[in-house]
Formats: C-alpha cells, sequence, structure tokens
C-alpha cells in the first residue's frame, strides 16, 4: 500500500511543472497582458454599445443611464486592475522581504 502510495505522489509530483507550463507566465507579465487584454474588451464592448444606442430610438434618459453604466464599468475595471497592481507589488515585496530574512540568518 505505502509503495503505490509513494508511486502515485512522485507521479504527480513530477507532472505539476507541465501543468505550470501550460497554465503560461505568471507575475507582472502575465498580469500586464491579461489587464491589456481585458481593457480591449471592454473598448470593443463599449463601441458596439455606443454604436447600437446611436441607432435606436430610446428615449434620452434611457441613453444617459446606459451611458453612465459604460462609464461606470469603465471605472470599476480601473481600480479593479489598480487594486490588482498593488497586491502584486506587495506580495513581491514581502517575498522579497522574507529571502532577505532567510539569507540574514
Amino acid at each position: 500500500m505505502k509503495r503505490s502510495w509513494l508511486l502515485v505522489m512522485v507521479a504527480g509530483l513530477s507532472a505539476v511543472p507541465l501543468f505550470a507550463q501550460q497554465m503560461g507566465p505568471t507575475g507582472p507579465a502575465a498580469l500586464k497582458v491579461r489587464q491589456k487584454q481585458e481593457r480591449q474588451a471592454l473598448k470593443l464592448k463599449q463601441h458596439y454599445a455606443r454604436e447600437s444606442l446611436a441607432n435606436s430610438g430610446l428615449p434620452k434618459a434611457v441613453r444617459a443611464r446606459l451611458k453612465h453604466e459604460l462609464k461606470r464599468e469603465q471605472k470599476k475595471l480601473r481600480r479593479r486592475q489598480k487594486d490588482e497592481r498593488q497586491t502584486l507589488k506587495d506580495s513581491q515585496r514581502l517575498l522579497k522581504l522574507e529571502t532577505k530574512l532567510l539569507e540574514s540568518e
């Protein structure tokens, strides 16, 4: 029983790097790429929403509300991305501090 468990663990641990490579890059570069894609997707969504608003016969109050919602989405995305960048910076700073402490011991 212990041998089979050991074989399963070794096989599982050897497969971890393969899964990590499939996920792609991590860290600041991946965050930057993902955030850029999110901004482009939102920009495209807003473009088509504005285009459909211009071609529709909706009342002015409804168009104003929809435009306000688009702006709110943009602000929400900007705030969320800013928080993600700050979280990444904080975690990198903490990791750097921990490695310095380990090296000094």
